[in-house]
């Protein structure tokens, strides 16, 4: 049974490693799409990776769960192998700092279903393996680990010193750990222009936007303290980058509500572009917005294009490709290419255009919050920042 309880620590401190780079990942939006956890409104790891209950003093709790997993493991392997001189008391402290890791997952369970309502599969299955770890070793105990509790802890302060160093490097390496990917993303760095980001939202005038076109998303049904308005291009790579941050951020707290506006980079379908393309980018604008109507699929839409954005540009044409999307999102072709040719979206689609060349949209993704233009808006960090001072305000 000890066996068993190492291996399933060790694969949890694998599952909160690549947790915790999911985590800065997404924060900085270095994501190309959704994870590939992500099913629905309800399962959405990207939602739970980066809600304000995913850090403990500032780290990720993924890096601490990998940490403790990693001290645990460490236990065990003393106590199996008979480092120790007495590999019983060894186990009753693999026992309790088991009892703590299970605690934990008890938990951030209950966060994510009585507050975000949003489950993270990788971090269930990390749940799970924090159970089946506590009860093997409970099942590998020689007694009630209760009956000799006051001499184990007093065994810390003496004959078991090294495991209180041990436990102690849990937190240190937890910072460390921290420390070292957050700089090996520039993080640091990164912050100084957030900063900057922050300082110029504050002091820009409001513009006055359409809060009642677009695509709009929102959790709750509060009134929202921070209202984010995008301007993107279906074709733009950056606008790709940007959409999983966004709608992750918005996900993971009710009190923000996400609108989504069309800026096609083609005069086709934009006048405030001077150059006219092939008006690609504006067929897949009428296709979003045609499934919003059609079906209240719009965000669906959204997803799927920018999902499948590379496509698009080897494509001749994205007439066949839609024809996929109406598939998938079960939404009958004919009636989706009868509203995609009509008057009224081609307006709503060239509406929107105009609303960003009247706001001076200078390139895509453009982010307002508020009213007033957020620079590097499709960074989490940003968005955070903005977020507590709002939230901040609203008290």
């Amino acid at each position: 049974m000890i066996i068993a309880a190492l291996i399933t620590s060790l694969i949890s401190v694998g599952l909160h490693l690549y947790l915790t780079l999911q985590h800065f990942q997404l924060k900085l939006g270095l994501t190309s799409g959704q994870s590939f956890c992500n099913i629905n409104q309800t399962f959405n790891c990207d939602t739970v990776a980066v809600s304000p209950y995913a850090l403990l003093l500032g780290v990720p709790v993924a890096t601490w769960g990998a940490l403790t997993n990693l001290a645990l493991a460490l236990l065990l392997i003393v106590g199996l192998t008979k480092l120790s001189q007495n590999p019983s008391r060894v186990l009753r402290f693999s026992f309790w700092l088991a009892f703590l890791v299970g605690l934990t997952s008890v938990v951030m369970g209950s966060i994510s279903s009585m507050i975000l309502k949003t489950y993270c599969l990788n971090c269930m299955a990390a749940y799970i393996l924090s159970f089946i770890t506590l009860f093997c070793i409970w099942k590998a105990l020689d007694e009630n680990p209760l009956v000799q509790i006051t001499e184990d802890f007093q065994s810390l302060f003496s004959s078991h010193r090294w495991v209180s160093i041990l436990l102690v490097l849990v937190p240190a390496g937890s910072f460390l750990t921290n420390a070292i990917i957050a700089d090996s993303y520039g993080l640091p760095k990164i912050k100084l222009a957030l900063q900057e980001s922050q300082a110029n939202w504050r002091t820009v005038p409001v513009t006055p936007l359409d809060l009642n076109t677009g695509l709009s998303f929102q959790r709750g049904q509060q009134t929202p303290i921070m209202t984010i308005v995008e301007f993107a291009d279906f074709k733009c790579p950056h606008c790709r980058m940007a959409y999983p941050t966004l709608h992750t951020f918005a996900e993971g707290r009710p009190d923000v509500r996400l609108i989504f506006k069309s800026f096609p980079l083609d005069g086709v379908c934009n006048s405030d572009i001077n150059r006219k393309g092939d008006g690609s980018t504006c067929q897949l604008a009428y296709a979003v917005f045609c499934s919003e109507k059609l079906a209240q699929k719009g965000w669906a839409a959204h997803h799927w294009i920018f999902d499948h954005q590379e496509s698009f540009f080897s494509a001749a044409s994205p007439a066949d490709l839609i024809k996929d999307m109406s598939s998938e999102l079960t939404l009958p072709l004919e009636n989706l290419q009868k509203c995609m040719d009509s008057s009224e979206i081609f307006d709503l689609v060239s509406g929107q255009g105009k609303e960003g060349g009247a706001a001076k949209i200078g390139g895509t993704p453009t982010i307002f919050v508020n009213g007033k233009l957020l620079e590097r808006g499709q960074f989490m960090p940003v968005l955070e920042a903005v977020y507590e001072e709002l939230k901040g305000q609203s008290h």
